[in-house]
């Protein structure tokens, strides 16, 4: 067990699964939710640990980007009351927010860990992982072994490492870290898209799919996952709280850098033509509710 000190900022499917994990392998495991059903302490208790885990929604936003009042809203309360554990970011967030929150906030020590989890399996997810990462901001001079950055950066590491025995954790700028968890969620977004139309066309030419899906994923190299059609919710495409978010807001710091998003707003329209349970306009971390404003 290590000594180390955790809190966990938002109790949802992504907070939930951190605490399984590492509930046996800290010293004390401190949890804050609005909903007080989902909270072990108060939010003062949990900024009073060594790191805290932010886990809060990052919904789309009507323009498609991603809304961060939520994780804002954690930020500004740790400034106020002088937070003194070192934060990682576990939300799903655009390229720079890591690096905006720590120049917001010269205060606080802010680290960027995207989570690659499943919200039907997340706790399974979450203890097998294939790598961890943590990402730093630019403000921070994380490489002079002499900086608090520095040694929180690699005791950080170091509990990942002794959680995770055997499973690489890379280092990188927050910026990285942040596009790589988009990268990752877009890829399979658009692979469930490409396998929709496949499917659509084996229909149409009354190809027997599933020894089409057979054969083509007897080639190692396209990999065993997203590629079920209809997918486990028995609908086609993609919904939930990450992939139709994310995809979006891609789309929209593509566009805002002047980058037409030629591929992945073609995987979006497939999706918004073959599914019929669009619930992510529906489900409240997955689009922005000025009605229900809480930390999960």
């Amino acid at each position: 067990m290590n000594n180390l000190k955790i809190g966990i900022i938002g109790n949802g499917f992504v907070g939930s699964a951190i605490s399984h994990g590492l509930r046996h392998y800290c010293k004390t495991l401190r949890i804050y939710d609005k909903d007080k059903k989902r909270t072990t302490h108060t939010l003062s208790e949990v900024f009073d640990c060594d790191y805290t885990f932010v886990c809060v929604p990052t919904p789309m936003s009507e323009s498609g980007h991603a809304d961060l009042s939520l994780i804002e809203g954690v930020f500004s309360e740790a400034q106020e009351a002088d937070a003194k554990c070192s934060f990682v970011i576990k939300s799903t967030v655009p390229v720079g927010t890591t690096n905006n929150l720590s120049l917001s906030n010269k205060s606080l020590t802010i680290f960027h860990s995207p989570e690659f989890l499943t919200a039907r399996s997340a706790k399974i997810d979450f203890i097998s992982p294939a790598r961890n990462i943590i990402g730093y901001p630019s403000n921070l001079d994380c490489h002079n072994k002499a900086s608090p950055c520095f040694e929180k950066l690699n005791i950080l590491k170091d509990f990942f490492k002794e959680r995770f025995p055997g499973v690489p954790c890379l280092t990188m700028k927050s910026d990285e870290s942040e596009m790589v968890k988009y990268i990752a969620n877009c890829f399979f977004a658009t692979k469930i898209s490409f396998f929709n139309e496949m499917y659509l066309l084996c229909k149409k030419l009354n190809l027997d799919w599933g020894k089409m899906i057979a054969g083509v994923l007897s080639d190692g190299r396209i990999g065993t996952s997203h590629f079920q059609v209809p997918g486990h919710d028995g609908d086609m495409g993609f919904g939930g709280t990450c992939f139709p978010k994310d995809i979006n807001s891609l789309i929209s710091i593509m566009r805002d850098n002047g980058i037409d998003p030629v591929m992945l707003q073609a995987a979006w329209d497939r999706n918004l033509t073959v599914r019929k349970n669009k619930d992510w306009e529906y489900e409240a971390a997955a689009v922005s509710n000025p009605i229900d404003r809480r930390f999960e």
